[in-house]
């Protein structure tokens, strides 16, 4: 699994591509210290912002990936912002902070 940017830009959407690791994957703000998995830069970005869990089922066939917020870091999923462990689906739509969207 993998988190793909969107961008209103065409020429600039779906260039970044961000893999969910098995296991633990951390996100937070980009920094010379940092040691997160994906680093982002923003101002809504927070230094732990959120950890997606990625674990497969079966032999890789059945996988859930979900994400949590770390604190009150700004995470949407789908237009709505969440505040605890959510379970993310192909075509969901990620706002992390207000500057960085993910399909």
């Amino acid at each position: 699994p993998n988190l793909v940017n969107l961008n209103e830009d065409p020429q600039l959407a779906e260039l970044l591509l961000y893999v969910i690791k098995e296991g633990q994957t951390k996100v937070g703000r980009m920094s010379p210290t940092s040691h997160h998995d994906i680093q982002l830069n923003g101002a809504l970005i927070a230094d732990n912002h959120c950890i997606c869990l990625y674990f497969s089922i079966i032999n890789n066939v059945d996988s859930v990936v979900s994400i949590t917020p770390i604190g009150d870091a700004p995470t949407y999923l789908n237009g709505e912002m969440i505040t605890e462990p959510s379970i993310l689906h192909h075509a969901d739509r990620l706002v992390l902070g207000g500057d960085h969207y993910f399909r």
